[in-house]
């Protein structure tokens, strides 16, 4: 499901309540705060597949999702902007996630 930051904070919360085998979020060319992350991590405990690509974040909003979204298979991070490199901490937390696209 594609999802803008319009009412991410509202809408993710919702998704998690009523559907329960929700794995996959697109939210690309989004800016994604720490609110939306937490509304991530807390609402999509199932999450698998999360695209933001093209999307604005802070390191610390991506180690939250990194830390909180312990199911992931595929994070697709492309093109990302709003800090400078992928450094080992980064790694580290990623390293669960089979598929991790980071080149920004």
């Amino acid at each position: 499901m594609r999802v803008g930051k319009l009412h991410m904070e509202e809408v993710l919360p919702q998704i998690g309540l009523h559907c329960n085998n929700f794995i996959w979020l697109s939210t690309p060319y989004t800016y994604i705060g720490k609110d939306e992350a937490s509304a991530i991590v807390i609402s999509l405990p199932k999450l698998k597949y999360l695209d933001l690509h093209n999307a604005s974040f802070e390191k610390e909003t991506l180690v939250m999702i990194l830390k909180g979204c312990k199911k992931l298979v595929h994070l697709d991070i492309m093109n990302w902007w709003g800090f400078h490199g992928v450094d080992a901490e980064i790694f580290e937390l990623a390293s669960h996630i089979p598929t991790f696209m980071y080149e920004g």
